[in-house]
């Protein structure tokens, strides 16, 4: 099965940590595993370790830490839907997996 896991952040905290050991986990079932992150960061050099996992970075806005910020995330969701969209066909798995509530373009995107 093609396995397309979309993550909101590139930080190695819990969310990419889980998401990092369920792309292992899928990989070393056997699973074509792709992880797509929205910037760079610690936690996509932890995926480019990953036997079996292609990485990819789709340049989505990176979850806001500000008020000021916040108004960037949400401009930016048009495009963030649109990278979000590309990467599910370009990938064209069987499943996507979105790992957060934070990460409502991705959803949004991989819905379309």
């Amino acid at each position: 099965m093609r396995i397309l896991l979309l993550s909101h952040g590139a930080s190695p905290f819990g969310a990419e940590r889980v998401l990092l050991a369920a792309g292992r986990g899928l990989a070393d079932r056997g699973h074509a595993v792709a992880l797509d992150f929205p910037h760079d960061g610690p936690a996509v050099s932890m995926a480019r370790e990953l036997p079996g996992v292609a990485v990819d970075i789709t340049a989505r806005h990176r979850l806001p830490r500000s008020a000021f910020e916040g108004l960037g995330f949400l401009a930016s969701a048009p495009r963030a839907v649109a990278a979000a969209r590309r990467a599910v066909r370009a990938a064209a798995p069987d499943l996507v997996w979105v790992n957060s509530l934070y990460n409502p373009w991705a959803a949004i995107g991989a819905r379309l």
